[in-house]
């Protein structure tokens, strides 16, 4: 190792350059595929256009945001002619929530950081995938899974092994909750934000507990281990900011997810419960969101981002003209 630091003096200047250029490229994020690519190619910074997937109209009136990431983080902003961005929920509880011990205990299963990283893009795959399920669903009460699945696969670029018969257990959990509670959607993948941060809220709806119709608000967790305080701070950052950004009033916060059952179909016996579905409305997690979000703005007291972004094509003549860095403002 260190004869190859002793060689770095005697680098040509074609590779000197390159070694700089590389240096350069610290916060440069690929589109997955050719649908983003397709969709981002009329806004700057490589953005994407945040819509919601339903709205019903006679109750909101959805804004049209972009999200933006920049590294590991997430932006959000409104108005691309100034930009200026809001970091999202995710980014603020990832950087300020302490990692918890039973999911350090978790970490120690993996050999490296390359089989954890496969782990996690597979994790987040499913579960854009079973989004995508719940919400086709939700709309039109039947789905096809193996079509749908196959089709949002690769729409997100993703090489994910399904096992297609636990990926239909988990929409069978979805059916039975939604006819439980009589859920009746009012906007599905909202977008909000207010003048420091912003999110995407998975389900607001109208659902019917002991008889008595409530808005709501649901986010859809994969895994079958429960709901950690992360996913309750979530929950009620988003009522705080749909409050402020549409002036609706959310009654209660949920996290949904599916549960392992035994089921035998053909007899029709499915053991209950088939899923999980917790109340996070506690006045502690919205403190908790007030902590950690006021936290993250003290620690985080720039006023401005830097993305680095790449030209297309690529022309060693004209290297020095290949990288652009450019600069965001933050907040309102």
């Amino acid at each position: 190792m260190n004869d190859l630091f002793e060689t770095v003096g005697n680098i040509s200047k074609p590779m000197t350059d390159f070694y700089n250029l590389i240096d350069k490229v610290n916060e440069f994020d690929l589109l997955k595929n050719a649908e983003q690519l397709e969709a981002t190619d009329n806004l700057m910074h490589g953005s994407e256009v945040v819509e919601p997937d339903y709205v019903d109209n006679q109750i909101l009136k959805p804004k049209k945001y972009y999200r933006l990431h920049i590294g590991n983080s997430r932006y959000y902003y409104d108005n691309p002619n100034d930009i200026k961005l809001r970091a999202s929920v995710t980014t603020v509880l990832h950087s300020q929530m302490p990692t918890s011990s039973f999911l350090l205990d978790w970490l120690f299963q993996f050999d490296n950081r390359e089989a954890y990283s496969k782990f996690m893009q597979e994790k987040a795959d499913y579960g854009t995938i079973m989004h995508v399920l719940f919400t086709q669903y939700l709309l039109n009460k039947e789905i096809n899974v193996l079509e749908l699945a196959t089709r949002t696969k690769e729409i997100i670029g993703t090489n994910i092994e399904l096992d297609l018969n636990t990926l239909k257990k988990d929409v069978i959990c979805f059916m039975v909750w939604v006819a439980d509670y009589k859920v009746k959607p009012i906007a599905v993948e909202l977008p909000v934000m207010n003048s420091k941060f912003a999110g995407t809220i998975d389900l607001l709806c109208e659902l019917e507990i002991n008889g008595q119709k409530h808005i709501c608000l649901v986010d859809y967790k994969s895994g079958k281990k429960g709901f950690y305080d992360s996913h309750r701070v979530q929950l009620n950052a988003y009522k705080e900011l749909i409050k402020e950004c549409y002036d609706i009033n959310v009654e209660y916060v949920f996290n949904f997810a599916p549960s392992d059952f035994t089921k035998d179909l053909s007899k029709h016996t499915i053991k209950a419960p088939i899923y999980k579905f917790e109340n996070q409305s506690e006045d502690k997690y919205m403190q908790m969101w007030e902590l950690y979000s006021q936290l993250y703005l003290i620690t985080n007291q720039k006023t401005e981002v830097k993305k680095t972004e790449i030209a297309d094509i690529l022309n060693y003549d004209n290297l020095q003209n290949l990288i652009t860095i450019n600069t965001f403002k933050v907040g309102a």
